[in-house]
């Protein structure tokens, strides 16, 4: 998406806008939390400690030119919300919090929510707005991180789940860039609120474009292309006629010709007294040979009446992606750019995947098109890398044949044991460290009969190597090029995975 043109909050105004935030949501109480597709937003569904109770949502948007937190009055899409691994935790950790505080460090853009859970525990958000897209991190009682909006390393730090968390260290040749600025920019939340989001919309509006601007060149492109390709097929129609006139020339003399003869040479029936030479194949009849023509000859005027009919299609296609264009051209508003969207999807020119069909308005409690009720156990690595876990063998299937990308790692209880497939999730080109694949491991075996067991094997490969062979029953998959892992009973590693997602 393109970037924002604002930029993030400034220190002087994140301590103003978490001192509105202080007086107005006080003591209010987590209902739901999402993330947005696409980015590293969390989006904190609230309801207020008033007399007369409201819901609003807090919109966390971590670091870059977008860098800010503060209740949002947009009605995301359903399309928009995505419950990523690192916003399930927050929303599992969260749900039924109340505010407790809101601060920030001094003359630093972090700002750091406090919540107070239903059972007496406390939760910290932390929301770091520098760099490039900053980073938001969910802390524990004991200030090791159980959730965050993504993996941070670099030279200088390395923040990564059941880490404790602290500041980072600012480089004594770093320039200053976090002081105050003398004059706020925002009279009010609600006036922030209305600022980036018309700067995110704009961006997205953008995206939008773009993403279908670069869809109609790729088909108008291949629309020429077939038609360039049609027209040469249709200027060699006398190709047939040629061929026919051979075939005909053949019969009338082959008489003449004798047997192994490689050539034979025939009066041109189109230039008196001058011969054409045709070729012949020495161990065929010449008889054979010119039926051989006559039949080239009936199927290029075949193929021909066929590429005449495609050539039309062709023709109206193109003229039809050409209307499109100019529609897009036109297109200023995010309906009729959603509408071209729509057009392109039907087309099969862009998937739905990728664009989604409709742009129907969701509440704060609303659908967030993530699965039914027979979702996968999710879990999160050490790493940060989603686990995927099947629950019955019908989702096993569906997640080892469908879910699954092929680079991505599968796992199974070994030796012959019953249990459910996992998956850890890796972003293209990764590889999962050991840590990772123990973690993975761990659940495999806790959702296996071997659960309990004090040491067991487990067997993994990447997910292209999985296959089903054909009429077996549910769940059940051939596994190639697997390697074994050996586990041994980790209750602290079980914990921390169990814990954070939810599950037992």
């Amino acid at each position: 998406m393109t970037p924002s043109p604002l930029r993030g909050l400034t220190p002087t105004e994140l301590v103003q806008a978490l001192d509105a935030l202080r007086q107005s949501l006080l003591r209010a109480e987590v209902v739901d939390v999402s993330g947005v597709r696409e980015r590293d937003d969390l989006l904190i569904y609230l309801r207020s400690a008033d007399p007369a109770p409201r819901k609003l949502a807090l919109q966390v948007a971590a670091g870059g030119p977008r860098g800010r937190i503060c209740p949002t009055e947009r009605r995301f899409a359903k399309f928009d919300f995505a419950l990523g691994p690192g916003a399930e935790v927050a929303r599992n950790q969260l749900l039924g919090a109340v505010l407790a505080d809101a601060e920030t460090i001094a003359g630093e853009r972090i700002a750091v929510l406090r919540w107070r859970k239903p059972d007496g525990g406390e939760l910290r958000l932390v929301v770091e707005l520098f760099g490039n897209r900053g980073l938001w991190l969910l802390l524990a009682a004991d200030e090791r991180i159980v959730a965050l909006s993504r993996l941070a390393t670099s030279k200088d730090r390395a923040v990564a789940l059941g880490d404790r968390w602290s500041p980072p260290v600012r480089r004594p040749d770093e320039p200053d860039a976090a002081l105050p600025t003398a004059t706020p920019r925002f009279a009010s939340l609600v006036a922030l609120d209305r600022a980036f989001t018309a700067a995110d919309e704009a961006a997205e509006l953008a995206g939008l474009r773009d993403l279908c601007a670069r869809s109609l060149e790729r088909a108008l492109a291949a629309a020429r292309a077939r038609c360039a390709g049609l027209q040469h097929q249709l200027a060699q129609g006398d190709e047939a006629a040629r061929l026919r006139g051979c075939a005909d020339l053949m019969l009338a003399y082959a008489h003449t010709v004798r047997r192994g003869a490689v050539l034979m040479r025939v009066p041109d029936p189109a230039r008196d007294g001058e011969h054409l030479e045709l070729p012949l194949a020495p161990d065929k009849p010449v008889v054979a040979q010119a039926q051989a023509l006559y039949e080239r000859a009936r199927r290029l005027e075949d193929a021909l009446g066929v590429a005449a009919a495609r050539l039309a299609q062709a023709q109206a296609q193109l003229a039809e992606l050409t209307e499109l264009a100019t529609q897009l051209g036109t297109s200023a508003t995010f309906t009729a750019l959603t509408d071209l969207r729509d057009a392109l999807v039907q087309r099969k020119l862009l998937r739905a995947a990728s664009a989604p069909t409709a742009r129907a308005k969701a509440s704060g409690t609303a659908a967030r098109g993530q699965p039914s009720a027979q979702a996968y156990r999710r879990f999160v690595s050490i790493e940060g890398y989603e686990i995927l876990c099947g629950k019955t063998n019908e989702q096993n299937d569906r997640l080892s044949l469908r879910t699954a990308r092929g680079n991505d790692i599968w796992l199974h209880i070994g030796r012959g044991h019953a249990g459910s497939h996992v998956v850890v999730k890796l972003p293209k080109g990764k590889t999962a460290s050991l840590e990772t694949l123990l973690d993975a491991a761990t659940i495999a075996v806790h959702f296996s009969k071997a659960r309990g067991a004090a040491k067991t094997e487990v067997i993994y490969t990447q997910a292209k190597h999985v296959r089903k062979p054909k009429g077996a029953p549910a769940g059940a998959v051939v596994p190639h090029q697997t390697k074994t892992l050996g586990v041994r009973l980790d209750e602290a590693r079980l914990q921390r995975l169990l814990g954070a997602s939810g599950e037992s």
